[in-house]
Order: structure tokens, then C-alpha cells, then sequence
């Protein structure tokens, strides 16, 4: 068997990216010190270690699906406990710094069918840009429109310019 270069590249994004995972939790072991000069930039570091972490996830998928097409796995699964899920990593990475909330619609079912993986990944990278320019708060909503399931992160930032 014979490695190619695409192999290496693939190996070694896998390598960064479970260092960058393990630099992640050796920074979750710094205490806050309650100071915004100390806390914030350990935050914001932690923030776009997480980031990087996602993207690397993310590009080993897509290098994955170059070769084959990337099959949809579609099954059924709890909406309710999937924004559960996703609001309590988002408050563990806002780490106090931003209120997170769930709401979900009354005409949400407590199952539906989907494919979490990649509805994971569209939801992270939103949560993601909501916890670098959010102010105070970040929203995850659940809702049926037009007889879709519709999730949504929502933030109080000015938006994009």
C-alpha cells in the first residue's frame, strides 16, 4: 500500500487538529480571574482555538467526501434535545461571558428527521460568529415553518455591516 501526498496532508490536518483539541482543554484549566484584561483575551484565545478545531473537523469531512460523494444520514432525532445540546456547549465556550437561551416553538415535534452531523456543523459555525461579536446574549430557536424544521441562532451584535 502506498501513501500519497493527499493521504499525509490528511493525516497531518487529523494530528493539528487533535493537538489544537488537547491545547483547548489545557486552557480550560486556567482559572478566570474575574478581570476583563485577563479573562477576555483568554476567552477570545479559547474562542478561536475552538474555532480552528471545527474548521479542521470540517475540512477532513470534505476531504472524505472529494473522493466519494458525501452521503446524507438522515435519522430521527430530538430537536428539543439537540438545542439543548448546542446551548450548553455555547454557554461553556461563552464561559459566562454571554447568556444563552433555547426557545423553541409549540409547533416543534419531539422528533424529526434529520441529518445532525451536518446540521451540527451549519449551527457551530453560527454559534461560532455569534460568541465572537455577540454582546450579552446568543439565542437558539427551533421552530416549523412552511412544514420545515427551521433552527436558528440568533445574537443582540449590530449585524453584519
Amino acid at each position: 500500500m502506498s501513501l500519497e501526498a493527499k493521504d499525509l496532508y490528511a493525516a497531518l490536518m487529523h494530528e493539528l487538529k487533535n493537538n489544537l483539541g488537547l491545547l483547548s482543554m489545557a486552557m480550560e484549566r486556567i482559572p478566570r480571574q474575574g478581570a476583563e484584561e485577563h479573562d477576555r483575551p483568554l476567552d477570545d484565545a479559547r474562542l478561536l482555538c475552538q474555532q480552528v478545531v471545527e474548521r479542521l473537523r470540517q475540512s477532513l469531512l470534505l476531504y472524505k467526501a472529494a473522493d466519494h460523494a458525501m452521503p446524507v444520514e438522515v435519522d430521527a432525532y430530538s430537536p428539543i434535545e439537540f438545542l439543548h445540546e448546542m446551548r450548553d456547549e455555547t454557554a461553556s465556550l461563552a464561559r459566562g461571558r454571554l447568556q444563552v437561551g433555547v426557545e423553541i416553538d409549540d409547533n416543534v415535534p419531539p422528533i424529526w428527521f434529520f441529518d445532525r452531523n451536518l446540521v451540527d456543523i451549519a449551527l457551530t459555525n453560527a454559534i461560532h460568529n455569534s460568541l465572537a461579536y455577540a454582546q450579552s446574549r446568543i439565542d437558539l430557536r427551533a421552530s416549523v415553518v412552511d412544514g420545515m424544521l427551521c433552527l436558528t441562532v440568533g445574537d443582540d451584535s449590530s449585524g453584519f455591516p
